[in-house]
């Protein structure tokens, strides 16, 4: 079988990188921002000395980083390089020093596969969508009929400063405003900004006129400059200042280009819109005099409003972007800190005492803590890797908020197509607000999405003129005629049909499809997959699919965690191989060769000289720094985009050194590129004698969602390999395809309603072939803690230590007591050895007499093992000792007394275990299909119960028929046909999205084909029956009888997602609670409880609700104090009586304690207390349990009439019933309270919610029994 290439592909020629979204910019910001941002803090004076530091922005480099990607993931580092700027300090003109290298401090890197390394952890700055530097019209509507009126205004949105709106109000004036500030007239900053810009053109010291002063003084009077200076000016010259505070004003705020920036991109918009010609990149009185004019126009209707939604009015914000933003805020916290230093100190000798490193560093840091858009990688599968480096952001700093974005910006904008996916979107409250790049979609120099065309010359598509990328702008602005991608063309790519065919004209008012001729065409779509995004090509027969269970289908192939044993589908869309080969979960080649070594952890691959790189390396230092750092790749590839800046060794270089500082950067910077460019292909390193090549590969290694990242060789010893070609698969790949589920055989047929819904009935050949089983890599941590009690003030992590060590704990546990790589562990098994020495502590006479009799010694220790936890076991795949102790005097001491000579000079303090874990697959586990038919296993039946195919052939899951037609998502029914015919012609198939283009009803035809074919193949009838295509008979496992209607089976490939039950059931009712739902918060991290939501509702109201809320309140509750409550209180009912006077107790308290009489007096009291506890005040107390409130109330927030009640029946014979209210008083002799007794007629009794009264089924339980089977239908609780 051929090797894996993804340019296979048949549209490979116009598909871009995946993760060129990513580096591609990182290497921009490397190059170009790195030199202006020195240049905005240059130079670093202080204000009360005459000493300043100069840097030198073109003379900065880069060191290497410390460490390795894998080294810094393993020991939980930051993958990061240091920044160095050549700097001197002044004392006035004079040097006080020589030009000095200056440690700025540490910049995180992206790697090649486009994440950072954060503390060990995988990130990715993702990218946001942000209206961009401009000038936006828009209006608001306000009254109704002949009140209506129209407030009109234009937004200047600016690269840097503050925000700018000219507003026409309903009196139709306009005015000037800014955020915290009076709005100003129009007019009148029109003036004075043309006074302030004839001034700075004469280079400031320019005569004031007194029209000059006038325009001025009304700007600086409306402002309020006047009342400030009031104080502080003499008589006469007041209308002067407030001249100069608004001429101040005006400059700090609008013509100071650090303060104030409209951007490149923003000056030409403007330009365009207002028909202009202003170079200046800041505001001026030009663009403000075009605005008033503009105005004017929309007024009369002359001109139209802009729409922000438009993706030629957005622009993306990357992460060097991010990055920049976060420079520029930590130099100037450097510089800022510099300053402090240079007016504090008395005496600075040198530049290098006053940089301080640590700002910088924690503006990188709060880049990754507490930015919404710094995310760890979402790392279950390749295809969830590649989207999430492909999703666009809208919210985040500087964006919008999910709580305030409306219908309208959420929706599908025209300017998506090609650019933006209109079917991938998280569901939800970000739903809209977060979208996918397309396939083919890529983002230019300036921030803009851009979309390929092919274009069209009299009809024939110009393939071989290559692809043309344009933006929304240019579209717009070149009204281009652009026709759709699945129009039919013939072998000379002529397109066939009609001589009128269906175009779109990109313009601002018109983006309906036309028909036009076709020679007028000038652009036509490259492919089906130019309209979708990556994760939802991969669904076949998608157009036959709606798009809500689309979008599920392309979340839920996203969310699927690899299994043991893959396969690949029989039914696929052709972009498998890309998602594997761009992901970098696999393992590629990077030079041709013979494979001359290939294990479980690595592969070498062997170059003969004439395969070898021709482009090496001619600097001689360049050779050195390979020679030194064999871990590097040295190849000559260059980082794509990234042109040479300063690179070098602090060590190694200095200012007065003879070679030139252009030539010395230019091979050091080559040489750091080379090395970093390839780090994607997995460290590979090089001998120099052999030409031989390492590979290291991945064995369960921890992902960011517990997952197990592994690799397996997919080459053998001998074999030749190219440039390109697969050299390992990973956990979700075969022979470099995306395999992340199982081919199954499924019936669309019900079994007894444990398929109802969403439910699923599954074979347990699925569990016990582990055809779903999984890997998921547990993380624990322990530490030695600070113990007072300790003789050493804390725990010893070691093995030598502990007496009574036993000898399986000698075989498993290394010489520093932690468990061996490899050991298999269950519950209760030692993963950590830790002990504690004790204090001698007094004993009591009675503990000296119990050692004494059993001849032993107290123990001088105790063991403080860190054991698995309950509910975990599996294998160890790895340890990790982060943090270690030196070992003290004392602890060498008890090293002496054990009879150790060698003692160790460290002890491990922190320790690190990951543990495998095989997870098959149970009932409550969640499965889907790429077509959003997603479900629960409801129920797992043996293979002899399931249904089985007239050949034999058991089907492995059943699903719900009326789930197709319901969702409608019949794509589901074409897969899983074809998948049938392929699985019997051993046949594999690429569909097309949007296949309609190569006929009519063309998915059809080619399923009843393929359905034929196996029939004439396989001798088969069954296959294919012309009067139920696609339909067979179906025969029940337990009574071999046949069903009574045809069944649709076939074979759909199946997923397993990331939603396990063993993570989701937690019954907590203990934690903290939501203030707005008043459930349990979610997640168990939070300490979260087990939630109802409405389909929990909906269960406990169709299938009684008096089981299920027993069950949830007593067997499946973590609160044990309100589980013992409630079940004590439903079996067992308390009775709260309200006090009643009864005489016998006022006697008790006037008697002496030891009266004899007391006895009788209290039996008499009880024996009255139950004559009278049958009385309306009675109530039932059922206990307080947050689960039970949580529940009722949710059931009333379904409008239905819950509430607690309790059930009465007549009282049992009494001695006498008082008929009044005055008999009852005389009877007890006390003092006069009111109540009333239950009437022992059971016909005369009135049942009422005001007053429902109790009964004690323990005394009265016939009456009981017959009152509850008389009225529990009237409340509708059970007992």
């Amino acid at each position: 079988m051929p090797l894996f290439r993804p340019s296979r592909y048949r549209l490979a020629p116009a598909l871009p990188d995946l993760t060129e979204i990513q580096y591609r910019k990182f290497t921009a910001f490397l190059s170009k921002a790195i030199a202006p941002s020195l240049d905005a803090i240059n130079p670093i004076q202080a204000r009360r000395k005459n000493m300043r530091v100069v840097l030198y922005p073109n003379l900065y480099l880069f060191c290497q980083p410390k460490m390795t990607e894998r080294q810094a993931f393993l020991n939980k580092e930051t993958y990061a390089m240091s920044l160095f700027v050549v700097g001197q300090l002044f004392r006035g003109n004079q040097p006080v020093e020589r030009p000095q290298w200056l440690d700025f401090g540490q910049l995180p890197v992206m790697t090649r596969r486009g994440h950072f390394i954060i503390n060990g952890r995988i990130r990715v700055l993702v990218h946001q969508i942000v209206r961009r530097p401009g000038l936006y019209f828009k209006e608001k509507i306000e009254g109704v009929g002949w009140k209506e009126t129209r407030v009109l205004w234009g937004d200047f949105i600016c690269q840097r400063g503050s925000w700018v709106r000219i507003q026409r109000d309903k009196k139709k004036r306009l005015w000037f405003c800014l955020k915290n500030t009076r709005k100003i007239n129009l007019e009148h900053m029109i003036a004075a900004m043309s006074v302030v810009e004839r001034q700075l053109a004469q280079g400031g010291g320019g005569v004031w006129t007194p029209d000059d002063l006038r325009a001025l003084k009304q700007v600086g009077e409306r402002l309020g400059f006047v009342k400030r200076a009031r104080d502080k000016t003499e008589a006469g010259t007041k209308t002067d200042l407030a001249a100069h505070n608004a001429y101040k004003f005006i400059y700090t705020r609008f013509k100071n280009p650090r303060t104030y920036t409209l951007g490149g991109s923003a000056r030409y918009q403007i330009n365009r819109k207002l028909q202009i010609t202003e170079n200046s990149l800041q505001l001026t009185a030009n663009d403000l005099q075009g605005v008033m004019a503009y105005l004017l126009d929309l007024d009369q209707h002359q001109r139209v409003f802009d729409d922000i939604d438009n993706l030629g009015n957005r622009r993306l914000r990357s992460s060097s972007e991010l990055f920049q933003i976060r420079l520029e805020t930590g130099l100037a916290m450097l510089a800022k800190s510099a300053k402090r230093k240079l007016n504090r100190w008395k005496d600075v000798k040198t530049s290098r005492l006053l940089v301080d490193s640590k700002p910088f560093r924690q503006a990188f840091r709060d880049c990754f803590v507490g930015n919404p858009l710094a995310q760890f990688l979402d790392q279950v599968n390749p295809l969830s890797t590649i989207t999430h480096k492909r999703r666009i952001y809208a919210t985040g700093p500087g964006g919008v908020s999910k709580a305030n974005a409306s219908l309208v910006m959420r929706s599908i904008h025209p300017t998506y197509y090609g650019r933006l996916c209109p079917i991938e979107t998280p569901e939800g409250k970000m739903a809209g607000l977060v979208n996918s790049l397309t396939v083919f979609g890529r983002v230019s120099e300036d921030g803009f999405l851009q979309t390929p065309y092919y274009r069209m010359f009299k009809g024939q598509i110009q393939t071989r003129a290559g692809l043309h990328y344009v933006t929304t702008a240019q579209e717009e602005g070149n009204a281009l005629t652009i026709a759709p991608l699945d129009l039919g063309r013939d072998r000379g790519q002529v397109v066939s049909g009609a001589l009128a065919v269906p175009a779109r004209i990109a313009t601002d008012l018109q983006e309906d499809f036309v028909n036009i001729p076709r020679e007028q065409v000038e652009y036509i779509g490259v492919g089906p997959p130019q309209l979708m995004s990556i994760a939802t090509s991969l669904i076949p027969f998608l157009e036959h699919d709606d798009a809500n269970r689309a979008l599920m289908g392309a979340n839920m192939q996203r969310q699927t965690v690899p299994v043991l044993r893959p396969t690949r589908p029989i039914v696929s869309t052709g972009l498998e191989a890309l998602v594997v080969g761009e992901s970098g979960h696999a393992l590629l080649a990077d030079k041709a060769g013979i494979v001359s070594y290939s294990t479980s952890d690595r592969i070498e691959i062997e170059s003969g000289p004439a395969l070898a790189s021709t482009t090496r390396f001619t600097s001689e230092l360049a050779k050195v720094v390979d020679a030194m750092r064999p871990d590097y790749l040295p190849l000559a590839r260059r980082f794509p985009g990234f042109s040479p800046v300063s690179l070098f060794d602090e060590a190694t270089a200095t200012v007065g050194s003879t070679r030139t500082t252009k030539e010395l950067a230019g091979e050091r910077t080559q040489q750091w590129l080379n090395s970093m460019s390839q780090t994607w292909l997995r460290r590979a390193t090089i001998e120099t004698k052999s030409k031989r090549r390492h590979y290291e590969l991945e064995t369960y290694e921890y992902s960011n969602q517990k997952t197990a990242l592994t690799q397996r060789p997919a080459v053998s010893e001998g074999q030749w390999v190219q440039r390109g070609d697969l050299l390992a698969d990973c956990a979700a790949s075969i022979r470099g395809q995306l395999a992340i589920g199982q081919n199954l055989f499924v019936a669309y047929v019900p079994w007894e309603g444990y398929n109802f819904e969403d439910a699923v009935v599954i074979s347990e050949r699925l569990v016990f072939d582990d055809l779903y089983t999984t890997l998921h890599i547990e993380k624990f941590d322990t530490k030695a803690r600070d113990m007072a009690t300790s003789l050493d003030g804390t725990e010893l992590i070691t093995r030598d230590l502990l007496p009574k060590l036993s000898p399986w704990d000698k075989v498993v546990l290394d010489e520093e007591g932690i468990i061996r790589v490899g050991r298999w562990v269950e519950p209760g098994d030692t993963l950590v050895r830790k002990m504690s020495r004790l204090k001698p502590q007094p004993l009591s006479p009675y503990a000296r007499l119990t050692y004494a009799i059993l001849d032993e010694k107290p123990p001088g220790s105790t063991d403080m093992s860190f054991r698995v936890p309950r509910g975990v076991r599996g294998r160890v795949v790895n340890t990790q000792v982060i943090e270690r102790m030196k070992v003290s005097p004392q602890v060498r001491l008890a090293y002496k007394e054990q009879g150790i000579t060698d003692i160790p000079e460290t002890l491990p303090s922190k320790v690190r275990v990951f543990i495998a874990e095989k997870r098959r697959i149970q009932v409550g586990d969640k499965v889907a299909g790429r077509h959003g038919n997603k479900g629960i296993i409801s129920c797992i039946l043996p293979r002899q119960d399931m249904p089985y195919l007239p050949d034999g052939q058991g089907v492995d899951m059943v699903l719900n028929p009326l789930g197709v037609p319901s969702r409608m998502n019949v794509g589901q029914i074409f897969e899983c046909l074809l998948g049938l015919a392929g699985s019997y012609l051993q046949q594999e198939f690429r569909i097309t999205p949007f296949d309609e283009i190569f006929g009519a009803e063309a998915s059809r035809s080619i399923v009843f084909l393929k359905l034929y074919q196996a029939r004439l193949k396989t001798h088969k009838k069954w296959l294919f029956q012309p009067n139920f295509p696609g339909k067979v008979r179906v025969f029940d496992g337990r009574s071999g009888e046949c069903f009574d209607q045809f069944v649709t089976v076939g074979c759909a490939y199946m997923l397993k997602l990331v939603h396990l039950v063993e993570e989701k059931i937690h019954a907590r009712t203990t934690g903290p609670y939501a203030m707005v739902t008043e459930q349990p918060v979610g997640g168990r991290a939070r300490g979260g409880g087990q939630r109802l939501g409405e389909m929990e509702v909906w269960a406990l109201e169709a299938y009684g609700a008096a089981y299920t809320l027993q069950e949830m309140l007593t067997i499946k509750s973590d609160d044990f104090e309100g589980r013992t409550r409630v079940t004590e209180t439903i079996l067992d009912p308390i009775w709260k009586v309200d006090e009643v006077a009864i005489p016998e107790l006022d006697m008790l308290s006037k008697l002496p304690p030891n009266d004899p009489v007391i006895p009788l007096i209290r039996e008499r009291a009880n024996q009255r207390s139950t004559d009278y506890a049958y009385k309306v005040n009675v109530q039932r107390s059922l206990g307080t349990s947050d689960t039970f409130r949580v529940l009722v109330r949710e059931l009333q927030s379904l409008c239905l009439d819950v509430g607690v009640y309790a059930l009465s029946t007549p009282l049992p014979k009494k001695r006498k019933d008082p008929t009044t209210a005055r008999d009852a008083v005389d009877y007890q002799k006390g003092p006069k309270r009111r109540y009333r007794f239950v009437k022992s007629n059971e016909s005369e009794l009135v049942i009422s919610k005001e007053a429902i009264e109790l009964c004690d089924p323990v005394l009265a339980p016939e009456d009981y029994l017959a009152y509850t089977r008389r009225y529990k239908s009237q409340f509708g609780i059970d007992f």
